[in-house]
């Protein structure tokens, strides 16, 4: 059905108020463009090859607490997902590992807590019951108690929905290079399902009313 003016404008309201400021911070965040005056997000993106190497210096540890191993990791620039053409992502990361008894193709995100005090608050959540390297499901009551950052959550999210990739490995890093915590992401089908069907939803609401207005 042909959805009215009020509709069409409430849809673009919601969009500008709630989901485009989240959707322009993870594309502002991990934009291969984006400017590195900055000298934190400089660093940030300077370290993240030497926290990718600090990966394969802990897989045994990685390997004993969560049963998965990296294999090999590939750079990648932006891509695009064949089916769903508004879909783009550039994950820090390709690459192979185990997980569990199965080999998988992944993506890897990597951040770097630059600022002692969010670093601090990345080591605050390793104890005996949630060590440095786990393994979760995206949805999850533990996916949301380790990955704090709903722009990073949504970022991840994007990155499956996009890569067609299930499995997911999210490193934390700080301003030295070290990991501080590593994340194994299982994304089942039916959230990346509805993470599409929503965003391509919100896609063509926005492009209908842009139509619309034009007329």
């Amino acid at each position: 059905p042909v959805k009215s003016e009020v509709e069409l404008k409430s849809n673009l309201l919601k969009f500008k108020s709630i989901v485009l400021p989240t959707l322009m911070d993870v594309l502002l965040s991990t934009s291969f463009m984006q400017s590195k005056s900055n000298a934190d997000t400089k660093l940030g993106h300077d370290n993240e090859p030497v926290i990718a190497k600090n990966a394969f210096k802990e897989a045994l540890q990685n390997k004993l607490a969560t049963q998965n191993e990296l294999l090999f990791l590939c750079q990648t620039g932006l891509i695009q997902n064949k089916r769903h053409k508004s879909l783009h992502a550039s994950p820090d990361y390709f690459g192979k590992a185990n997980f569990g008894d199965d080999m998988h193709s992944i993506f890897v995100e990597i951040k770097c807590r630059t600022r002692n005090n969010t670093a601090l608050v990345e080591r605050s959540l390793i104890n005996h019951d949630n060590p440095k390297y786990i393994t979760v499901v995206a949805g999850d009551s533990n996916f949301h108690a380790n990955v704090l950052r709903k722009s990073e959550k949504m970022q991840l999210l994007h990155q499956a929905a996009t890569t067609g990739l299930s499995k997911c490995l999210f490193l934390i890093g700080e301003r030295n290079g070290d990991i501080i915590r590593g994340i194994w992401i299982h994304f089942p089908d039916d959230v990346v399902e509805t993470y599409i069907l929503s965003f391509n939803k919100i896609s063509n609401d926005h492009f209908a009313f842009t139509m619309k207005a034009v007329d």
